[in-house]
């Protein structure tokens, strides 16, 4: 159940900021009640439930950036950017209904023209910042709280392969 804790994290690589609000780049998303994305202003901004909490940090263009989000049992959610933490917010907890998973969607060419993804990893639990901070430069092998693993290294395709026992390709 990943619907009163998870977490997520991904490298991300844009080379532009979405122009508006149907070319955002959207990490994970349901567009009902819950997303993670990057904004047109190059922050971070996510969606659970009620709550939102917007990134201090503007994620630069034309580099690598690794990112991160963790929601905990008490309702605290978390965005990390480079294993750091950058803001917190503390909401009322509870379970939000997540009854599918969007990965990597956008508008109709922003994704495909100007960002590029690898190592997406989402779990049904609450990682640790230590965890995020270690794991962050590494493949790791794929555990039984993962929800799914997208290390993105197919090399050609419109594919991402799952390589968790889940399938979700």
């Amino acid at each position: 159940d990943y619907t009163t804790q998870l977490s997520a994290s991904a490298w991300i690589y844009p080379t532009a900021y979405p122009s508006g609000a149907s070319d955002l780049f959207s990490i994970l998303s349901n567009d009902r009640n819950y997303e993670f994305h990057l904004t047109p202003s190059g922050k971070l901004y996510w969606l659970w439930e009620a709550s939102t909490l917007t990134s201090a940090t503007t994620i630069l263009l034309n580099q690598w950036t690794h990112v991160a989000i963790t929601f905990d049992t008490a309702g605290l959610l978390t965005i990390y950017v480079n294993g750091a933490k950058d803001v917190t917010l503390q909401t009322k907890g509870g379970s939000v209904p997540v009854d599918y998973l969007q990965m990597v969607c956008s508008g109709a060419t922003y994704f495909r023209n100007h960002c590029m993804m690898a190592q997406v990893r989402f779990w049904k639990k609450c990682i640790s910042a230590s965890q995020i901070e270690s794991n962050r430069y590494y493949s790791i092998a794929p555990t039984d709280d993962m929800v799914g693993y997208w290390r993105m290294d197919e090399g050609s395709g419109d594919i991402c392969s799952d390589c968790t026992s889940n399938g979700r390709h």
